[in-house]
């Protein structure tokens, strides 16, 4: 049987970079084997049109299986270093997020101007942009915004 290595940082399908990984196989019907895919991908293999969609069908997922007295999580994940990996892909998913990206032009000319976080926030919510999980923009939203973009100048 050959052996294929898989780029885990690689979208599988578009190249793109990656922030999931798939159950080949749903993990209720058994699958153990994931493959690494973007947002975009990931929620075509699914047949959702949206993150948020994706969000609740986890939720709802997560509910049922605690329902059926599955114990969630595991141990080795806890862990300080899977703690900073975790926290590590969560900034890189922001950062790529289109919205973000958008927005993030809005904060830091906002900044520049002198306007608080909570009025960027208002001018992101007039102007229809959402948080990668599909809510309003507040202030600790924009601030979190304006502190990625001065990281990424250093």
């Amino acid at each position: 049987m050959a052996i294929i290595r898989i780029d885990t940082d690689i979208c599988f399908e578009c190249g793109e970079p990656s922030g999931e990984m798939h159950h080949v196989i749903p993990r209720v019907r058994g699958g153990t084997k994931t493959i690494p895919l973007c947002v975009e991908c990931h929620c075509k293999v699914h047949g959702l049109k949206n993150r948020p969609e994706h969000r609740r069908l986890t939720i709802e997922g997560l509910q049922k299986a605690k329902a059926r007295g599955v114990i969630l999580g595991k141990p080795e994940n806890l862990t300080q270093e899977a703690r900073d990996k975790g926290a590590k892909m969560i900034k890189q998913k922001a950062l790529l997020d289109e919205n973000n990206i958008k927005a993030m032009v809005i904060v830091v000319d906002g900044r520049n101007n002198g306007y608080s976080y909570d009025k960027i926030a208002d001018i992101l919510n007039e102007n229809g942009y959402i948080t990668v999980k599909g809510k309003r923009f507040n202030s600790a939203g924009t601030c979190r915004l304006y502190k990625r973009y001065l990281e990424n100048l250093e």
